[in-house]
């Protein structure tokens, strides 16, 4: 594929957030946006990112409010620090197994953007022991007594997410 801009053939096009999804290289899309707020090719305008509202309703500030080529490994750690749910909205390319466990130790509940490859049973253990509710995102595959066992012992209500072996296996082996 060709970059459109500057002609020449490309592997790590972006895609920039318009309908039509052109795709650039980060160079020549980041040059163009000195000037200019629209796609160069369809010329729809491109939603940009407001550093500098210290709102965060006001200014939307989430990762989901980024360009894909203005998101960085750094920029990414950033919000998830601030938010563990803000994994959701970081690009598959940079996720990865430290950057997923620090969104799950701030919030549990972050294992449901874990991407499969990353998924580990510690980082499981840390999910359910912050919020035993995160167990219903725990891959079937994955889900083990010590899973279990620590999501009930976090939150008791977990149970309602278990599979009825789950429930029967880790109940009985926490009660003998």
């Amino acid at each position: 594929m060709d970059c459109p801009i500057c002609r020449e053939q490309g592997e790590n096009l972006v895609e920039i957030g318009c309908q039509a999804k052109h795709a650039f290289h980060i160079a020549c899309i980041e040059a163009w946006m000195k000037n200019s707020s629209t796609c160069p090719m369809c010329h729809e305008t491109l939603k940009s990112f407001n550093f500098d509202s210290d709102n965060d309703e006001e200014s939307g500030n989430s990762l989901k409010h980024f360009l894909p080529w203005q998101i960085t490994p750094e920029i990414c750690r950033m919000f998830v620090e601030n938010n563990g749910s803000e994994l959701e909205f970081v690009p598959e390319r940079l996720k990865t197994h430290q950057l997923c466990r620090l969104a799950i130790i701030k919030d549990g509940m972050a294992l449901r953007f874990v991407p499969q490859n990353l998924m580990t049973e510690e980082l499981c253990i840390d999910a359910v022991s912050g919020n035993g509710s995160a167990i219903q995102f725990v891959p079937t595959w994955l889900k083990s007594f010590e899973i279990c066992r620590v999501a009930i012992e976090s939150d008791t209500s977990s149970i309602r997410f278990m599979s009825e072996y789950d429930k029967t296996h880790s109940l009985y082996r926490i009660i003998v």
